[in-house]
Formats: C-alpha cells, sequence, structure tokens
C-alpha cells in the first residue's frame, strides 16, 4: 500500500522542486525523488545546487546529494549525504542510537533520543516530507498541532520541534503555521509545504511545480581553479621530515622543517585557527598561509612543527570529535610541544609558539602553564581573541548580514541570539528543549566548544605569560578587530607588566595578506601571498630573541 505521503507529494509530478532564497537571491534549488526500495522500505533522492556566492562562502557553485532509505511512516533506516560526489557523512538509525560514518572512515554513536525524523536543512523537501505525513494523522491536514523530536543531520543531534497555527494567517493557498525553531510554515489543506521561510535569517523556501531538470553534480565543478596544493620551495634550503606524534586522543601528522646545517636550531611550534586545515594551511579552497611562514622561518635557520587539526592531512578525528572543545586543541597542541622539546634538533635552543586566530588563545594558554617555564621565550599571536566569543560573533553578524542584505532587524536578531546563546553557556544550565529555545538547541549539540572560550579568555591569559609577546594585527580584518581586541590584550598585558610588542598591519586580512579593502569570506579564496613585509617583521623579532641574524 502506497504511503499517503507519496501520493501527496508525488501523486502529480515526479520530482518536487524547491527553490531556495537568501535575502531575496536564488540560494538553493533542491530537487527530491521517490522510488520503492525492496523490504517495504522507501528510497528518497534530495539534490541541492548551492550557490555559494549568494551566501558568501565562496565563488562557485556546488551539488550536495543526499539519499535516505526509510519506512512507509518516514521512520529513517539508512542516510547518506556526499558533495560533489564524495561521501560526507552515513547514518544508520537503529532504535535508540544513531551510527555515523565521518569522513575520515571512523564511527561515532550518538543517542537517536526519541527521534522520530529525519531534517538536512540543506534539503528542504526533509521538512516537507513530515509534514506530509502527519497531515494523514490528524483531521485537519492544514491545521497542525505538533510536538515531536527531529535528528537534525548538520549538528548530528535530536531536538524539539513544535508547530501551530499562527491565527489569522490563513490565506487561500493555505494556513501559516509557526515553529518553535523562530521559522514559519505555509502549508495548503493537504498538507504539502507551500512555503518555509526563517525571517530572521533572510531565508524562504518556495515550492515550484515547474521544476527545471536535475543536473549531475559534475555539471557543477567546485572551483574554476584547482585546490591548493603545499610544495616545497624551489631550491629550498632545507628539509621536510614527516612525523607522527602521540596526540591525548589520536596520533597528530605533522611535518618538521629542518634548516641547512648542523644544528642544534631554535624551534618554532605553529599553532593554526579553528577548522579544519591540514599541516601546512590548506582547508579545501582556501590557502591559510601558514606553510609561508613556517617555509620562511626554515630559510632563516628555525627548526619548525606544523601539524594537522582533527579529520585533516593524517591526523583522524578521534574518539571524542562530536565532543570537541578548545581543551581538546590545547591537549593536542601541548603533546606537540613535548615532542619538539626533546628533538635533538632544538636541544639547548630557544623555543618560541606561534598562534594564530584561536591558535594565539591555546598559544597563550600553554605559554602560561606551569610546564612551559623557561623553555618558551618568546610567543607570536597572530590576530588573536581579545573580547569574549559572543562580542566577536555580534560584530562578524553585523559584517556578513549587511554584505547579504539582511535588514537591520534581522542583524540584530541574530546578535540577541548570540547573546542569549552566550548567556545560557554561562548560567550552565542544563542543555536540553527545558531550558534551552529550540533554535538555539538545534545551533550546537553541546555546549562544550563555545564553553570553553569562556573558560580561557585571552585577556586573562595574557597576564600568566612571562615571556616576550609579539601581537599582531591586521587593519582590513573583518573578523578580529584592532580596537576591540588587540587593545584589550595590550592593555591587559602591559598592565600585567609583561614584554608585549604591537605591530600593526593597516591593509592585512585575518590571513596576514594584502586586501583591497574590507576583507571577506570570498578573498580568502583567492590566491595571494603572506604579505613580504609582515614576514620579515616577523622573523626579525624572533631572531632577535634567538640570537640570530634577521
Amino acid at each position: 500500500m502506497t504511503p499517503p505521503w507519496v501520493d501527496r507529494l508525488f501523486g502529480q509530478q515526479s520530482t518536487l522542486f524547491y527553490q531556495v532564497t537568501l535575502a531575496g537571491q536564488v540560494f538553493i534549488q533542491q530537487w527530491t525523488c521517490h522510488d520503492d526500495e525492496d523490504g517495504g522500505l522507501h528510497r528518497l533522492t534530495f539534490r541541492a545546487v548551492i550557490d555559494q556566492r549568494v551566501a558568501g562562502w565562496g565563488s562557485g557553485r556546488i551539488c550536495s546529494d543526499g539519499e535516505l532509505l526509510c519506512t512507509a511512516a518516514l521512520d529513517p533506516v539508512r542516510y547518506c549525504l556526499r558533495n560533489q560526489g564524495n561521501l560526507v557523512q552515513q547514518l544508520d538509525f537503529g532504535a535508540e542510537q544513531v551510527a555515523i560514518l565521518l569522513p575520515d572512515g571512523s564511527t561515532q554513536q550518538v543517542d537517536r533520543a526519541g527521534a522520530r525524523f529525519l531534517v538536512d536543512s540543506t534539503f528542504p523537501a526533509t521538512m516537507a516530507l513530515i509534514y506530509a505525513s502527519l497531515a494523514g494523522e490528524n483531521a485537519a491536514a492544514a491545521d497542525l498541532n505538533l510536538k515531536l523530536k527531529v535528528f537534525l543531520v548538520p549538528s548530528l543531534v535530536t531536538v524539539p520541534y513544535e508547530t501551530w497555527p499562527s491565527g489569522d494567517a490563513e490565506t487561500a493557498a493555505g494556513c501559516w503555521h509557526c515553529t518553535s525553531h523562530r521559522s514559519e510554515v505555509l502549508l495548503d489543506a493537504a498538507g504539502v509545504m507551500q512555503v518555509a521561510r526563517v525571517p530572521d535569517a533572510g531565508v524562504e523556501a518556495t515550492l515550484c511545480r515547474d521544476a527545471p531538470p536535475m543536473p549531475d553534480w559534475q555539471d557543477f565543478p567546485r572551483s574554476d581553479r584547482p585546490p591548493p596544493v603545499y610544495r616545497m620551495p624551489s631550491g629550498a634550503g632545507f628539509r621536510l621530515e614527516d612525523v607522527e606524534i602521540d596526540g591525548p586522543v589520536t596520533p597528530i601528522g605533522g611535518s618538521l622543517s629542518i634548516p641547512a646545517g648542523p644544528g642544534p636550531f631554535p624551534a618554532v611550534l605553529f599553532i593554526g585557527g579553528s577548522g579544519t586545515h591540514d599541516r601546512h594551511g590548506i582547508a579545501g579552497d582556501i590557502d591559510i598561509g601558514s606553510h609561508e611562514i613556517m617555509d620562511d622561518l626554515a630559510e632563516h635557520g628555525f627548526l619548525g612543527l606544523r601539524f594537522d587539526t582533527r579529520g585533516a592531512g593524517s591526523t583522524r578525528l578521534g574518539a571524542d570529535a562530536l565532543d570537541r572543545g578548545l581543551a581538546s586543541d590545547i591537549a593536542d597542541a601541548r603533546a606537540c610541544l613535548a615532542w619538539l622539546v626533546a628533538r635533538p634538533e632544538a636541544a639547548g635552543q630557544p623555543l618560541f609558539l606561534i598562534g594564530h586566530s584561536q591558535g594565539a588563545t591555546i598559544a597563550l594558554a600553554l605559554a602560561g602553564e606551569p610546564a612551559a617555564g623557561p623553555g618558551v621565550q618568546g610567543v607570536v599571536l597572530m590576530a588573536a581573541m581579545g573580547r569574549d566569543l559572543d562580542q566577536i560573533l555580534a560584530d562578524q553578524i553585523l559584517v556578513q548580514g549587511r554584505k547579504l542584505g539582511l535588514s537591520p532587524q534581522q542583524i540584530e536578531a541574530q546578535q540577541a541570539d548570540a547573546h542569549t546563546l552566550a548567556q545560557l553557556v554561562r548560567s550552565g544550565q542544563a542543555w536540553d528543549g527545558e531550558q534551552v529555545p529550540h533554535h538555539l538547541l538545534a545551533a550546537f549539540r553541546t555546549p562544550t566548544w563555545y564553553k570553553a572560550f569562556l573558560d580561557y579568555p585571552a585577556t586573562g591569559l595574557i597576564r600568566r605569560v612571562n615571556c616576550p609577546i609579539l601581537l599582531c594585527q591586521g587593519g582590513a580584518d573583518f573578523q578580529i578587530s584592532p580596537t576591540r581586541d588587540a587593545g584589550p590584550l595590550l592593555a591587559a598585558a602591559r598592565d600585567a607588566g609583561r614584554d608585549c610588542r604591537y605591530l600593526f598591519f593597516p591593509d592585512l586580512d585575518h590571513l596576514f595578506k594584502r586586501s583591497a579593502g574590507q576583507s571577506s569570506l570570498e578573498e580568502y579564496q583567492q590566491p595571494r601571498p603572506v604579505d613580504p613585509v609582515f614576514l620579515a617583521r616577523l622573523r626579525a623579532w624572533l631572531a632577535s630573541r634567538a640570537g640570530l641574524k634577521a
């Protein structure tokens, strides 16, 4: 027997098509097809063409594919997600647990926590399926009062989801409903989702009856440029040795840059920022440029260790992949520091830390630990946070919102959410649907990552550092502010009597690359070198403290 939701959604057309706009611009085109499967299961195939330029994420369009095997009641059995044909996740649903196959081949188990359905925000049809299914269980299909739990694919967590009719918002096309996730949904008399929108985000998905042909993901190469790849500089005066370090959770892959000559050499540990990037600072289509810093230092007599973050290069995600915070990243960096100290090439020589963005907070934490003692003789902070995370997020929301064309009210609503989220994390309240608004609960599967930044305030950490500090900041950085981040850090260091020098580069962005005006995420994908003036001044500061010629 054909389930009612199949007839509702696919009875008049073989393909369900939603178009998603962001601030009025077409952001996602999304197709859904249905097939019966042997054994009483149903196969639903989703495809989305995402224009990254509209969201300010990148420079082109990509294809994302989802495949859901489910029962006639839409109970998920297996879900696979691919980007550009590459597997991102595979989820296998049991009665109590969800088994997750991650991109590095490792697996995790999370509590299903009573989730009845699956939702992937990239594919609006995953929400339309739920409404079409539940409409068959209610007398008035367009008048749904729902209280259920759904499993969110992006955050891999089960969250409560509630809907209720919005009163007098009935139209010829159906009835509007509000949801506990701050969205609004228009359902027709049969319970088919005609429109779904998130007003504060400027996002709106609309059902279109005339679907264009479904494209193949091969029609949309990720970029018109080949992805960045690290190559040793021609005629390099150093060699690279690939190494593996015993980390606290999983082995950490890295490369040791060894200058020419007998050694030993002053040593540098480079600690990169947040996110997934390899030891050279390459994250997908973005070349962060950390390899340029380490190569330059190696050419001038510094031993250097660079390492892969979790899930990049040869470093696995680790058993704590779904509940990691800053403390996990500090522990990884601490293991790398101990490994570098023990290398014979560094014996008896000064040791330095360079931290970029989140890595600067980690460098401060390590340098201030008693175990660091006299070993660390200098810390370089590149684009370091000086405020609480919610304040930084509020600024980034403002910059990005204006770029996308959001209204002041939409921007203010998102900033208020960032503030509320920080207050909830600080309060230590239970992280559940009884204490946390559902739309915020969906943003973080646990508060671990967020809380860690509150536990490691940079202005407090810098007061505990006894070695010289070099604070570097770009004036075109839209993520970190010279006045609201670098300023408080410098003041805190000097108030504590620390040796802290400040270098300001008016035209450099967050990656310390030259930018024409205010930088942006799209600009990060443009191939640009790390600024040579910055490299020279960084090298000179380190050399003066290591007894080398710059």
